[in-house]
C-alpha cells in the first residue's frame, strides 16, 4: 500500500512539473515577445505597417530604413508570436486590423506602447540597480529612472485617462463637476508630465490648475506642453514635494497613482487635508487590490507587484524604510489611513468601464 501511494505522489509531482515547466515557458516566450514588442514600438514599426499596409522583408526596410538582415529577423519573430501575418503566398507582413489598436494607434483603447517604452528603462541599466537594491537595500531613486520610463508612463496613463476623465470619472462626482464648471482652483500632487490638467483645463475653461511634482524634468516637460497648448495662462506647474506641503489651499486635490508613493501615507495625506479649502474634496485614483495577497492571485495582481519590484518599492525604499507598494491601498485600508489622517468620509466612486479605484475623500 505504501508503494501504491509513493509511486501515485510521485506521478502526480511529475505531472505538476511538467505542466509547470510548460507555463515557465510560456512565460519565457511572452518576455521575449515583449522585448519585440519595445524594438517595435520605439523603431516605429508597427505604425508603419499599420499605415503602410502589407509588405516584404525588403519593402519593409525600404519604408523605414533599417537594416534588411535585422528587420527580416523581427518581422519573422513578430509572425510567429501572432503579433502580425504573414502570407507564405507572396512573403508579406501585415498588421491584423484586431491588433492596430493595441499596438499602433497613439493614445486609442488598450494601446500598450507606452508601457513597451516604461519598460525600456529596465533594459537600459536599471536592472542592475535592481539587483543592488535586493542585496544591498538603499532603493533605486526616481532620478536614476530614464526619460523613457516617464515618457512612456505618460502615454499610457494619460491614454486612457483620455478615454475616461472627463466623459466617466468626473460625472460620478457632482460636487466636483460643479466645481469645475463655476470655477474651481485645482492641484494635481504628482503630475508627472501634466496630462491630466491638461485634459481638465481643456474640458473646464472657468477653473485654473496647478501640477505639482518632484521631479524636475518632469514639470519642464509639462509646461512646455500647457505652453504649446495655450493653456498656460491656466496651467501651471511647480517642481515641488507636496508631501511636505502645498504654497496655497485648493478646492479640489487630484492624485493620480501616487499615494503609494509616498514614504508615509498617513503624513501625506494629513498634508493633503490640510490644503484644502472649506468645502474641497480629494480626489485619489489607486489601483483595484484586495486586502490579502490571496485575494490578488492572478495576471492583475502579478501585474500590480511586478509594478511594485520594478518602481515603486524600490523608489520609496531609496527614502525610507517602509513602503507601502501598488498593491497595499486596498478600500479599507484607504478607509484607515484617511481616518488617521482625520479625513470624514472615503467614497469609492463607481463609474463605466473603472480600470482603477477612484476616491471622493473629504475632510
Amino acid at each position: 500500500m505504501t508503494t501504491t501511494i509513493e509511486s501515485n505522489n510521485q506521478e502526480d509531482d511529475k505531472q505538476a512539473s511538467e505542466a509547470f515547466a510548460q507555463k515557465s515557458f510560456a512565460d519565457l516566450i511572452g518576455f521575449a515577445n515583449v522585448s519585440m514588442c519595445v524594438l517595435g514600438d520605439r523603431l516605429g514599426f508597427f505604425k508603419d505597417i499599420a499605415a503602410h499596409g502589407p509588405a516584404t522583408s525588403a519593402e519593409f526596410v525600404a519604408r523605414t530604413g533599417i537594416v534588411e538582415r535585422m528587420g527580416r529577423e523581427w518581422l519573422s519573430q513578430m509572425a510567429c508570436a501572432e503579433y502580425l501575418k504573414y502570407d507564405p503566398a507572396d512573403q508579406r507582413f501585415s498588421l491584423p486590423p484586431a491588433h492596430a489598436p493595441i499596438l499602433a494607434e497613439e493614445g486609442g483603447p488598450g494601446f500598450m506602447g507606452g508601457m513597451y517604452q516604461s519598460l525600456q528603462s529596465v533594459e537600459n541599466g536599471l536592472f542592475g540597480k535592481l539587483l543592488h537594491a535586493f542585496r544591498e537595500g538603499g532603493g533605486v531613486a526616481y532620478s536614476e529612472y530614464d526619460d523613457n520610463y516617464w515618457e512612456g508612463l505618460d502615454r499610457f496613463s494619460i491614454s486612457n485617462l483620455k478615454r475616461s476623465l472627463v466623459q466617466y470619472i468626473i460625472p460620478a462626482m457632482p460636487e466636483v463637476l460643479v466645481a469645475l464648471e463655476r470655477g474651481a482652483l485645482v492641484a494635481d500632487v504628482g503630475c508627472g508630465r501634466g496630462g491630466v490638467l491638461q485634459i481638465l483645463a481643456q474640458a473646464f475653461p472657468n477653473s485654473r490648475f496647478v501640477g505639482y511634482d518632484a521631479h524636475a524634468p518632469n514639470i519642464a516637460t509639462a509646461q512646455k506642453k500647457a505652453e504649446s497648448a495655450g493653456m498656460s495662462d491656466r496651467v501651471r506647474y511647480i517642481c515641488l514635494d507636496a508631501s511636505k506641503g502645498l504654497p496655497e489651499p485648493y478646492d479640489i486635490i487630484l492624485s493620480f497613482d501616487v499615494l503609494h508613493h509616498a514614504t508615509d501615507v498617513v503624513a501625506f495625506l494629513r498634508t493633503i487635508r490640510a490644503s484644502l479649502t472649506p468645502g474641497g474634496i480629494y480626489v485619489c485614483q489607486e489601483a483595484m487590490c484586495a486586502d490579502t495577497l490571496e485575494g490578488n492571485m492572478g495576471p492583475g495582481g502579478a501585474m500590480l507587484y511586478v509594478s511594485g519590484v520594478l518602481v515603486c518599492v524600490p523608489q520609496v525604499l531609496s527614502e525610507s524604510s517602509e513602503a507601502v507598494g501598488p498593491a497595499g491601498l486596498s478600500l479599507s485600508s484607504m478607509r484607515e489611513y484617511c481616518a488617521r489622517a482625520g479625513f470624514g468620509s472615503v467614497r469609492l466612486v463607481a463609474f463605466e468601464n473603472a480600470d482603477a479605484n477612484i476616491y471622493e475623500i473629504k475632510p
